[in-house]
């Protein structure tokens, strides 16, 4: 039951944060996920409640039964807590946080990506690439073309 209530914060925690731009650390989906496991794993967990029990507590309180779904939720040690909550204190608000908006990268980062484009597109071309900058960015030559441009300068 510890584990239970346990992993249930820990989830709940996991939920709150946000990275530095207001986007939180998991989706919804994967939190739902998560916390049908949990309560899977409580069902299991929860002591079995005999079908008598269940009679007992109708005859005394008709109006709690009818709220009292299933045997795990008679356990007054398990809660089940359905909240997907961001913290009330993000640091970016909604209006700032633009998801669409493009990314800045640094120089370094945009050297890799060009760096990796000549490898890529040499490796699905099969010719030599050559990167030139903004203006003429990509020069493909074929290994053709150079034993014949070859030829020519001797």
């Amino acid at each position: 039951m510890q584990y239970v209530m346990t992993s249930r914060e820990l989830l709940e925690k996991l939920a709150a944060e946000t990275t530095p731009e207001g986007i939180s650390r998991i989706s919804k989906g994967k939190f739902n996920e998560y916390s049908n496991k949990i309560e899977e794993l409580a069902a299991r967990l929860a002591p079995k409640v005999p079908d008598g029990a269940l009679y007992e507590i109708k005859e005394d309180c008709p109006s709690e039964v009818e709220q009292v779904g299933s045997p795990i939720d008679l356990s007054s040690e398990l809660r089940r807590r359905l909240t997907f909550q961001v913290e009330a204190g993000q640091t970016v608000s909604e209006k700032e946080r633009d998801v669409g908006a493009p990314i800045r990268l640094n120089a370094e980062a945009q050297a890799q990506i060009e760096k990796l484009r000549i490898m890529v597109l040499q490796r699905l071309s099969g010719l030599d690439v050559t990167y030139f900058g903004t203006e003429l960015p990509f020069l493909l030559v074929s290994p053709l073309y150079m034993q014949k441009t070859a030829r020519k300068l001797y």
